[in-house]
Parts: C-alpha cells; sequence; structure tokens
C-alpha cells in the first residue's frame, strides 16, 4: 500500500510504504455472482496480517497528544472484508470484456495491536506509554481510520482485479452451460 491517510479531527494520520504479509492465507466464507448485474459480492477473512511501514501521527487519545513520524509495526487477526466488484462490460473489435469500475469494501478487524517507533521525537520513556494508550484504544483508533482504510483497499483493489482480468473476455470469465 503506497499511502493511507486519515484526517478527522481527533486523529490526524499518514502511512506510506506500507508492506502488508499473511493475506495469502485468506478463507473465501461466501461467493456470489449476479451475472445479470455482473455484481460480485466476497466475504474473506484473513487470520492473521502483519504490517510494516512509516507513519506520521498528531493525535489526542483521551487527554494525551500523540505526536510522531517513524516506523510502524502492526499484527491484526480475525480481519473480516465484505467487498462488492461492480462491473461493466466493454466491447472491443466486437469481443465482450469485463471491466470492474467500482469496488466497495467493509472492513473488520476483531483485534490489533501496534507499535510506533519515532514518538515524541524518539523519547523511549514516553514512546512506550503513548503505544501503550494506543493499544488501550484501539477501537477508537480504528473506528476513526476505518473509512480511510476501505478506501485505500478499495482503490488498490481495483486497480489489481482490472490487471487480473485484462485481455480476458467476458465468455472466459463468466463461461455459459
Amino acid at each position: 500500500i503506497k499511502a493511507l491517510t486519515s484526517d478527522n479531527t481527533l486523529i490526524r494520520a499518514s502511512g506510506h510504504n506500507i508492506k502488508v504479509t499473511g493475506a495469502s492465507a485468506f478463507v473465501i466464507k461466501s461467493l456470489s455472482v449476479d451475472l445479470d448485474t455482473l455484481k460480485i459480492r466476497v466475504r474473506l477473512r484473513f487470520p492473521k496480517l502483519h504490517f510494516e511501514g512509516d507513519y506520521k501521527l498528531d493525535a489526542q487519545v483521551l487527554i494525551v497528544p500523540l505526536k510522531g513520524e517513524g516506523q510502524l509495526n502492526a499484527d491484526a487477526v480475525k480481519c473480516d472484508a465484505e467487498l462488492v466488484f461492480h462491473s461493466q462490460i466493454i466491447t472491443k473489435d466486437g469481443v465482450e470484456y469485463v471491466k470492474f469500475k467500482k469496488i466497495e469494501a467493509d472492513i473488520s478487524i476483531k483485534d490489533y495491536r501496534v507499535k510506533l517507533d519515532g514518538l515524541f521525537n524518539g523519547d523511549k520513556t514516553l514512546g512506550e506509554a503513548a503505544n501503550q494508550a494506543i493499544n488501550q484504544n484501539r477501537g477508537e483508533f480504528l473506528k476513526a481510520t476505518k473509512p480511510h482504510l476501505e478506501k485505500t483497499v478499495a482503490t488498490n483493489l481495483l486497480r489489481v482485479a482490472n490487471n487480473i482480468v485484462d485481455g480476458l473476455t467476458l465468455d472466459q470469465l463468466f463461461p455459459k452451460p
């Protein structure tokens, strides 16, 4: 993930060059395809994800101001994603192809832990206390960043999904019986 940004009154945060591992261990919980509307709905479970990257944070958790930038490390468990792929048919030279025009993402994360290096200009004692405060108030952070996380996932997934189906015809993707 190249960039992720959250900007609201309590939390201003951004992440860059975020590497995600564990995503290949996903489980498909359900999958449905509506051939009339070319809408694909899939529910996925990612048992465990690990994130590493760079962050910048300016936030207030309860009464504690948090500010810093540096390395981000996080682990999340039981991450669920409900994705809806909205498709359209593109005709080129008389051949029909599928292109995804939009993806909706609804993401829930059962639990996570995060460690941010570089808080309070690298002060270890304050940094450890701040990381503890962040992890004790995970719900607040997740609520504030969820819309931006979902948008980032949908945008990146749209690009990847269209690269996967590029050059495949409608009949190849959805063969008729």
